[in-house]
């Protein structure tokens, strides 16, 4: 277990180093799951359980400083714990949840020591120490990724079996309880996601899209095929009317300038 522990751990690693570092939004739970799943040596699964968490977070978005679940931690630790146990997705789902708002307090907890660094950076700054400055700010993308790699290698090592040993005593009522509210769970991801997203201009494009699915039985591949094609065309259509519209616009204002020019002569 300590193999796979290291191995978990090098993926947070990675993932909170380019993310403090690059902000590439690598924290997704369908990156970090198939990350977890390749170096387990299961990406099928991996990915597949990622995408499932994914659907969860899909509305869970980090505004300024509030971070209402730490994602990474939480998609990782729960594709590692599915893949080591041998559960399915319902099982990662709703270990998901918990460890990311568990990690959410984590994080809140850090970033009470690297906000007390700002005012030494601050320091730096007026004093024009380039060199002190840099050595503390690179420092930070070390230690931020390494704690958290520490955290996950620890949850792996120690928390492994006793993972297992609380879903092998969960009695089956409430396993089905679980299994039912973890497919509800990525029902409530899209609807915070719709929330963000709802306009009355392209309201009549979900329910087409419920219709294609609910009785033209396409699946959700064929369904975001038609609604590619669809916003490429509404993209290309804004784009030549806000065209033609500064065409229009430019040919106007250069009679206006000739009729100016025709009356200042």
């Amino acid at each position: 277990m300590v193999i796979q522990g290291l191995l978990v751990a090098l993926v947070i690693f990675i993932v909170k180093f380019f993310d403090w570092a690059f902000c590439l939004q690598l924290n997704r739970p369908i990156v970090t799951g198939a990350l977890v799943g390749i170096v387990l040596g299961q990406p099928i699964e991996g990915i597949t359980l990622g995408a499932a968490i994914e659907l969860v977070f899909l509305g869970a978005i980090t505004i300024g400083g509030s971070v209402p679940q730490e994602i990474a931690i939480g998609g990782i630790l729960a594709t590692a714990y599915a893949i080591l146990l041998n559960q399915d997705v319902q099982v990662a789902i709703a270990l998901a949840v918990p460890i990311s708002i568990l990690g959410a307090f984590f994080y809140n907890i850090l970033k009470l020591f690297f906000t007390a660094l700002v005012e030494k950076l601050d320091k730096y700054l007026d004093n024009n120490d380039e060199k002190n400055f840099s050595r503390l700010f690179l420092s930070q993308l070390i230690i931020l990724p390494s704690v958290y790699a520490l955290v996950v290698f620890i949850g792996i090592v120690v928390g492994t079996n006793t993972i297992q040993f609380v879903v092998n005593a969960i009695p089956p009522v409430i396993m089905n309880g679980l299994t039912t509210a973890a497919g509800i769970l990525p029902a409530l991801g899209f609807g915070l996601l719709l929330k963000m997203l709802w306009q009355k201009n392209i309201a009549l494009f979900f329910f087409v899209g419920f219709a294609m699915a609910a009785y033209l039985k396409l699946s959700s591949m064929g369904v975001a095929i038609f609604a590619a094609c669809i916003s490429v065309y509404i993209c290309l259509s804004d784009y030549s009317n806000k065209k033609s519209v500064m065409v229009n616009n430019d040919s106007q204002a250069n009679k206006t300038s000739e009729e100016e020019d025709f009356f200042n002569d």
